[in-house]
């Protein structure tokens, strides 16, 4: 009875566990491995045993009592900084035994270079740098050096208490002038820098005018390049050349001045001034009718108007009732809009007769000792005036020889004569002024034996 007794309490105890021999009350046969990354940097962590490869699996069960080894590799321009946590710190591969649940953090900074900035002599300076996002200050002391991480763009900024025209000379890593440089952080980095006494010259201009000034020596083309380094009290020579539609009106400083060329001394400061040119137009309109200019100004009879040479000016045609745009005069157009292009003075008419149009016509033959030229106006106009001219061709030329002033009859008929002249070629011109409503019109005769 005790026997069995005492078989069944064993069985029992070593059911629940409670033997010498049995594993410790809430151990595991796993534990968990946590990593993370951080820092400026990238790059990623992998595990042996496997199970971690951070980037992407970040969390792994590992088997209690395992030896993990972790590995971290950066990226290019970045650096492993190390480990946080209570496991590693040092930077290299991190070993440690799973005997409890571990998380790791590792760090990875982007690469650094430094940047070292020098200041080789000439006029008085500081320079400040900027460094996005939001780094900047003064390059204190000399020479400057600073840390900045892989890939940032730097800004470098020369600033100088100098009234007179300068410029900064470049040398090292960033050549070339300018107050500032730009260097991008890929490698380590030295700039050094001279401020230097420069020839400037400023382009000037009341009504728009426009052109270029160029040196002897070169090294300013302004329009573009307006500044530029000569060797110290040297001469230069500057040339200015207006462009289409504008005249150089003369120098002013560096003891330059008219219109010719300029020699100056090489540092200091030169205005050139440029001037539009401008073109009259001449506008009249004949009849009834008005002419908008540029789609502003009217004119009814006689304008006058200045504007810019080699301007595009717009003109628009507008009859009155009863009345039609014949014609413009003295440019080319067509329509009652009509597009012109200003390059000398111009004058232009606008003729707007009433409808039905005026027209003179005539017939000419000769005798023996005269010229008789006739014909009527239409539509009439009795006791309205006309004149008819006599024309003798001299020298190639038809010119007025004789002239004279008829009345027209009741049916605004004509008839006129004139005395021969002597051997030549002669033609005659009929004029007829016209009234309010109808303009005048004009017709020229055939060539005859005078």
């Amino acid at each position: 009875m005790h026997r069995w007794t005492i078989l069944l309490l064993t069985i029992f105890v070593s059911a629940l566990g409670l033997t010498g021999t049995s594993p410790a009350l809430g151990s595991s046969d796993t534990f968990t491995l946590t990593v993370t990354l951080s820092g400026t940097g990238s790059g990623s962590v992998s595990s042996s045993p496997a199970g971690i490869s951070c980037g992407s699996t970040c969390v792994a069960t590992i088997p209690a009592g395992a030896q993990v080894t972790l590995e971290a590799v950066p990226v290019s321009e970045s650096e492993h900084r190390g480990w946080l946590g209570e496991t590693c710190s040092a930077i290299g591969p991190c070993t440690f035994e799973m005997t409890r649940d571990v998380s790791l953090t590792a760090v990875f900074d982007l690469t650094t270079y430094k940047l070292s900035i020098m200041k080789d002599g000439g006029l008085s300076s500081v320079c400040s740098y900027y460094s996005s996002p939001s780094q900047g200050g003064f390059c204190e002391g000399q020479p400057w050096a600073r840390s900045f991480p892989s890939g940032s763009n730097v800004e470098v900024t020369v600033y100088t208490t100098s009234t007179e025209p300068v410029l900064v000379e470049w040398s090292g890593d960033a050549q070339g002038f300018g107050r500032s440089r730009w260097v991008q952080m890929t490698r380590n980095i030295t700039l050094r820098y001279s401020v230097k006494p420069a020839l400037e010259v400023k382009l000037s201009s009341t009504y728009g005018g426009r052109g270029v000034v160029t040196s002897s020596p070169s090294g300013i083309d302004c329009g573009t390049e307006c500044i530029a380094l000569f060797p110290p009290s040297s001469s230069v020579t500057l040339q200015a050349e207006a462009e289409p539609g504008s005249i150089f009106t003369g120098w002013s400083g560096g003891g330059c001045s008219g219109t010719g060329t300029c020699t100056t001394v090489s540092s200091g400061r030169v205005s050139a001034t440029f001037e539009r040119m401008f073109s009259n137009l001449s506008l009249r309109v004949f009849g009834a009718g008005q002419v908008r200019v540029n789609g502003g100004h009217v004119c009814e009879y006689y304008c006058a108007y200045g504007f810019p040479q080699l301007t595009s000016v717009e003109l628009d045609a507008f009859p009155k009732e009863g009345h039609y745009l014949a014609e413009w005069r003295g440019v080319a157009c067509s329509t009652s809009h009509c597009d012109l292009y200003l390059e000398s003075d111009t004058q232009v008419e606008a003729v707007f007769p009433k409808k039905g149009g005026t027209s003179v016509s005539l017939k000419t033959w000769k005798d023996a000792r005269k010229l008789f030229a006739a014909g009527r106006v239409t539509p009439d106009h009795p006791n309205k005036r006309a004149q008819i001219d006599l024309m003798k061709k001299r020298d190639g030329v038809f010119r007025i020889v004789s002239s004279k002033t008829t009345r027209l009859a009741v049916d605004s008929g004509y008839k006129v004569s004139f005395k021969r002249p002597r051997q030549g070629r002669c033609r005659i011109k009929v004029r007829f002024s016209g009234d309010e409503d109808h303009l005048g019109s004009s017709v020229l005769g055939k060539q005859l034996g005078c």
